[in-house]
């Protein structure tokens, strides 16, 4: 829990696929994680 720094459930995180953690939601308390996922996952054009 330290290493992570969780400070409670439900705790939520987006890790890269290089295993880098993107957002936590400890660190960016406010946002929501839908936002969070439609900043950073990139989508693809049509």
């Amino acid at each position: 829990m330290k290493k992570w720094k969780v400070s409670g459930t439900p705790s939520y995180y987006l890790i890269q696929p290089d295993g880098i953690i993107a957002w936590s939601s400890a660190a960016n308390q406010g946002e929501e994680l839908r936002d969070a996922i439609i900043t950073l996952v990139p989508r693809e054009s049509a």
